[in-house]
């Protein structure tokens, strides 16, 4: 290569560093024309070639370098290159989803690195490393757990000795996905997050790598229902996606934020992301039936009940073509929600059918079951509203533990405490304020204990919503008033309509509770321990532990149960 060539590689090395892929690719193309390369030139464009592609995610160019990489370096019967064709052929394949393939192509690179010898021990590591992340990443998209941990555990072995570098950055995030999707240890997924964004920006060609991991912390975020703080790390994930222009994720990005838009409750806004996301992946041979079935949500949330057919006529389509378990849950879904509209008690009848049919079915796929359980009692709590019949309500009530069994197992706390909070306005219904009281405690225990303090503010506000109502409700008790009237009060159609969506919403604007005073007492009111958090408010110890235990006592005597919480004004005592 001639010093002209020389600096051009430098130039598109530059280029690459900064974020302008597309300019270094050009550079490099034109590079590798040059008839007097000699082979190890040669290899050095196509490598980066190949990581300006992979991180593209342009798969069939990237598969058709990989594979003229491998080609090159066996005519010349280099096999540390030929094993850098292999890597770049697995990453096109897996982004095209063809991850049976990708583990043919592993085989035969596993065996080559065998065979590689006479080259530095560090250059064998990274080769080693690189082969345990794709086996890794591949063991994870075909749901092998465990496999997948153990080369993750591979990569993070050698971190100390390859310092900062994408294979080890694509370890933690790998790793934040387990810990996040499948053992719902988030704090665990954080810690791993923030790792691999400080390493991503201590790594040369870092654009990518600081992109996946905003995704990463944007994930996290929804995850625990801080929306607004998973759209900023989307948007700062998407803004550099399209600097160096890479659609395949700027269409998973649009898909996220569009989900997001629907926790939120902002449908014009999930549709627009959605369609544009859908728009994209037209030109990708990926599976969309998530996608559609998105779309088909926000259409029945907006009432457009055509364009829901019509999405359900695409994921019908995608369902004939693939025909595997996951489309079909997500087909016969949206078949019972789409009939569940219909006014006609045939069609009704068959969404129940269709909803049970899918929690009888044994499947991984848990947020489908879950909502099909909350549609089946949709469909009974509309059902006991037009004959109060008991018989209904035991059914329904028959339902209820296995929604809360399963939202406990799979960690959807957001729905397990929705539960409780049905489960209250039931008991309110039968004039069990003990119950209902008690329900609402269990649910804010659950949301406070797993930091979800945005639902924990939601259900404190029902609390302080029911202690209000207590006196109406006790008048509706000794005024004997019917099941059919105390239905207008009890709030469960609005809830079940809450619950049927996936988000937090409805959320009520208040200011954040401030401690004023914390009191340790004995059972006979003597004060141990107290701590006041404001200058201006004075308790008499003694006083108020009395005034708290001769209270408490007069509870328990008259109501079986102690003080939970009460409301004096703009104060509550817990």
């Amino acid at each position: 290569m001639v010093q002209n060539g020389l600096k051009k590689l430098a130039r598109a090395e530059d280029l690459f560093s900064s974020g302008n892929l597309e300019g270094a690719y050009e550079l490099l193309k034109d590079l590798i024309q040059d008839p007097d390369l000699d082979f190890e030139q040669k290899s050095r464009i196509q490598y980066f070639q190949g990581l300006i592609l992979a991180y593209q995610n342009k798969n069939k160019k990237l598969m058709k370098l990989g594979r003229e990489m491998s080609s090159y370096a066996q005519s010349h019967e280099q096999k540390h290159h030929h094993f850098d064709g292999l890597f770049f052929l697995s990453f096109g394949l897996g982004g095209a989803d063809k991850f049976a393939e990708v583990f043919k192509v592993i085989k035969k690179a596993d065996k080559v690195l065998k065979d590689i010898s006479g080259v530095p021990y560090d250059i064998l590591l990274i080769k080693s490393t690189r082969l345990n992340i794709l086996k890794a990443w591949a063991n994870f998209n075909e749901g092998r757990i465990e496999a997948s941990e153990k080369f993750i555990d591979k990569v993070l072995s050698v971190e100390k000795e390859l310092g900062d570098r994408f294979e080890t950055i694509w370890a933690y995030l790998l790793r934040s996905h387990i810990l996040m999707q499948v053992k719902f240890d988030f704090s665990s997924a954080m810690e791993c997050i923030e790792k691999a964004m400080s390493m991503a920006k201590r790594t040369q060609y870092n654009h990518y790598w600081i992109a996946f991991s905003h995704i990463a912390i944007g994930v996290f975020k929804s995850k625990i229902y801080e929306y607004e703080a998973s759209l900023d790390h989307h948007f700062k994930a998407l803004e550099i996606f399209k600097k160096i222009n890479n659609d395949w994720y700027i269409a998973n990005i649009l898909n996220n934020i569009g989900l997001i838009y629907c926790d939120i409750g902002n449908y014009d806004l999930a549709q627009k992301y959605l369609e544009e996301s859908l728009e994209l992946w037209e030109t990708f041979s990926l599976y969309k039936g998530a996608l559609i079935d998105s779309l088909i949500y926000v259409a029945l949330e907006v009432g457009d009940i055509k364009k829901a057919k019509m999405y359900l006529e695409h994921l019908k389509d995608k369902y004939e073509e693939k025909n595997d378990k996951y489309s079909q849950i997500l087909y016969t879904f949206n078949k019972a929600a789409i009939l569940k509209t219909s006014n006609r008690i045939r069609d009704i009848s068959e969404a129940e059918k269709l909803f049970t049919q899918i929690i009888e079915t044994e499947t991984l796929f848990f947020e489908s079951k879950i909502y099909a359980y909350i549609h089946i009692c949709d469909i009974l709590l509309t059902e006991y509203s037009l004959n109060y019949n008991d018989e209904v309500l035991e059914e329904l009530n028959g339902y209820i533990p296995k929604l809360l069994k399963i939202a406990k197992n799979k960690h959807s706390y957001l729905v397990f405490c929705e539960t409780f909070i049905l489960q209250a306005k039931l008991a309110l219904l039968n004039l069990n304020f003990k119950a209902a009281q008690r329900f609402l405690t269990q649910a804010q225990k659950v949301a406070e204990s797993n930091g979800i303090m945005r639902l924990a503010r939601k259900i404190s506000f029902e609390h302080d919503k029911l202690i209000e109502q207590f006196g109406k409700w006790r008048k509706l008790k000794d005024e004997h008033v019917p099941v059919s009237e105390r239905w207008k009060f009890a709030g469960l159609s609005e809830q079940i309509k809450r619950m049927k969506k996936k988000g937090l919403q409805d959320v009520p604007d208040i200011s954040d509770e401030k401690p004023i005073y914390l009191l340790i007492v004995s059972e006979g009111g003597m004060p141990f321990f107290s701590q006041s958090f404001t200058s201006d408010k004075k308790f008499e110890e003694h006083l108020f532990g009395g005034f708290f235990i001769t209270l408490n006592s007069f509870i328990i005597e008259n109501f079986s149960e102690g003080l939970n919480r009460a409301s004096f004004g703009e104060y509550t005592l817990l």
